[in-house]
């Protein structure tokens, strides 16, 4: 349990921290710099409970919120090892056969 509450607040720590910087690339604007930052929570607020209702009213063969894993896993899986692969990175790694 600890080690999932350290990669939360890390990557909270890492998004808090570069997000600004990143925004500056784009707009030099401080005012739009604050108010995507405080966009984010807001939405997580919000966010968070809608779904938490919907996961609780909805039932499928596989389960309540399993039914949710299942769907979003790939949405969110798929760009993101696309992305790893377009940057040069391999996801899969290919064996090659060691020649001895």
């Amino acid at each position: 349990m600890t080690t999932f509450w350290f990669g939360v607040h890390f990557a909270e720590a890492v998004s808090v921290n570069l997000l600004p910087l990143t925004l500056y690339l784009f707009t030099e604007n401080a005012f739009y710099i604050g108010l995507i930052l405080a966009i984010n929570p807001m939405f997580g607020f919000v966010a968070q409970p809608v779904v938490g209702v919907l996961s609780d009213r909805t039932w499928t063969r596989v389960g309540r919120r399993a039914f949710y894993l299942i769907v979003a896993a790939p949405q969110q899986g798929g760009p993101r090892a696309w992305e790893k692969g377009r940057a040069g990175g391999n996801i899969i790694k290919e064996r090659t056969p060691r020649a001895e």
